[in-house]
């Protein structure tokens, strides 16, 4: 892990924090082999040795004509971290946003059917479901979210993660 020291004081520095609420978004760029992954990777093992709850995915260029698919791999991670009781707090019409993404939820919730309204108005819901159960999540520990190759996601996921980047700043979260 060799010249990457500066990059990586960064990150720990942003990752310590996340204890006093304040959350980032991070982008790291540069040209395909300097380390990007190699960092990121770091960070993670990092974040989980502080016990953080760390979410991670890979766009991959075949997949960017499959909607939500880094979205989706966050979420069943986030769900797997979230205990039962915690995530019935979610609202009703969240959880069917999320369980229209991952229809696991409905065996650990009661989940709502959804009606069939504006594909826009469904968007919003579904990021800010997301995000609350991120939030959810985040208020038992500190949480990392690594996406990986986000230059392969679809158009959906980079928009949600977009909006992700936008609501970090009050959570204890690193994206």
């Amino acid at each position: 892990f060799v010249g990457r020291g500066k990059e990586s004081d960064l990150l720990a520095r942003l990752l310590a924090g996340l204890g006093a609420g304040k959350g980032h978004a991070v982008l790291i760029e540069g040209e395909p082999g300097i380390g990007k992954s190699r960092l990121a990777r770091e960070l993670a093992r990092q974040a989980r040795a502080r016990g953080a709850a760390t979410l991670v995915t890979n766009c991959y260029e075949i997949e960017a004509a499959m909607p939500y698919q880094p979205v989706i791999d966050v979420v069943t991670q986030a769900l797997e971290l979230t205990p039962t009781l915690a995530l019935q707090k979610l609202a009703p019409v969240s959880l069917a946003e999320i369980a229209a993404l991952v229809p696991g939820v409905a065996q650990r919730a009661a989940v709502p059917v959804l009606s069939p309204d504006l594909p826009e108005a469904r968007q919003a819901r579904l990021f800010r479901a997301v995000v609350q159960l991120l939030e959810v999540l985040a208020a038992a520990r500190q949480l990392l979210v690594i996406v990986d190759d986000l230059q392969w996601a679809d158009d959906a996921s980079a928009q949600f993660f977009h909006y992700l980047a936008r609501q970090t700043r009050g959570l204890p979260v690193l994206t």
